[in-house]
């Protein structure tokens, strides 16, 4: 029974993350001020990532799952980014709260940008995503400054 009520609770996060389609970060983004809950996630790699070690560079911090539509949808731009801004003081990290294996998917889009995996959602959790994909845009001191929820063409953000 509690399968069957979180399938319903994932599906209707789902249609509600499509219905807001792909609208830029300016538009519906939260603006926010506080700090960054610190992290270490492990990598496709094993290689593990601390969020407290990209301090001098803004984050894009991406929640994302490969069963989320959405968020299959805007992992292009987000790849299409990280080629415009990959050599200045700018990282992406994309947590992939999915249980099973990525990298077929990864491979398949070939993505470049880091992506962490938080399989429980433990992450996740700390930061309060109740929808995927969930982006915050964490500026060089490690405050967060920007949450939107949805997905987006993030290829011309400019941080």
């Amino acid at each position: 029974m509690k399968k069957a009520i979180w399938l319903l609770v994932l599906i209707v996060m789902a249609g509600s993350v499509l219905a807001m389609g792909n609208k830029p970060i300016g538009r519906s983004a939260q603006t926010i001020d506080k700090t960054a809950v610190d992290f270490a996630l492990k990598e496709l790699n094993g290689q593990t990532v601390r969020l407290s070690d990209q301090k001098g560079k803004v984050v894009f911090l991406n929640f994302w799952a490969t069963w989320c539509p959405p968020c299959r949808e805007e992992m292009p731009s987000i790849q299409r980014l990280h080629q415009r801004l990959g050599n200045t003081d700018f990282i992406i990290l994309a947590v992939s709260l999915d249980q099973g294996d990525i990298r077929s998917f990864v491979k398949k889009g070939n993505y470049s940008f880091k992506i962490l995996l938080d399989p429980k959602g433990e992450i996740g959790r700390k930061y309060g995503v109740t929808g995927i994909p969930t982006t915050y845009i964490i500026d060089k001191n490690g405050a967060i400054r920007q949450k939107a929820v949805g997905s987006r063409d993030w290829s011309g953000f400019n941080p």
